[in-house]
């Protein structure tokens, strides 16, 4: 440092040496800040997007309601594979986790009704 003093022309005392931590601690928090912005965002949007892929399987299991009460002859685990086709192929066009989450639920649903109550939907 006295070489630097030395070139500038002034004592050692005089000059004052700066590293910017604080400036790369500050970008350090805003780049953690815009990741769970974005972490969020990216959340928020499966979470819309599963909700729309439950939608219309639960429009299509409300549609297949009669169906559904021909099928209780069969168990449950017969009647879950019908509905798990189009949960399957709606998710892998979307996306996989997210459409197989949320298209379970209507699949189940379905699954679960008693003759009675399918025919009472229709």
């Amino acid at each position: 440092m006295d070489w630097i003093a030395q070139r500038v022309g002034r004592s050692r005392d005089a000059l004052e040496v700066t590293v910017g931590l604080d400036r790369l601690e500050r970008a350090e928090q805003a780049i953690l800040l815009s990741k769970l912005i974005l972490g969020l965002l990216v959340l928020l949007m499966l979470v819309i997007g599963g909700i729309g892929i439950m939608n219309v399987l639960l429009a299509s299991v409300a549609v297949a309601f009669g169906a559904t009460a021909l099928f209780r002859a069969f168990t449950e685990a017969q009647i879950y594979p019908v509905f798990r086709v189009p949960t399957v192929a709606l998710a892998v066009v979307s996306a996989v986790f997210v459409g197989v989450t949320f298209g379970v639920y209507p699949a189940l649903i379905a699954a679960r009704l008693t003759p009675i109550e399918a025919i009472q939907r229709e």
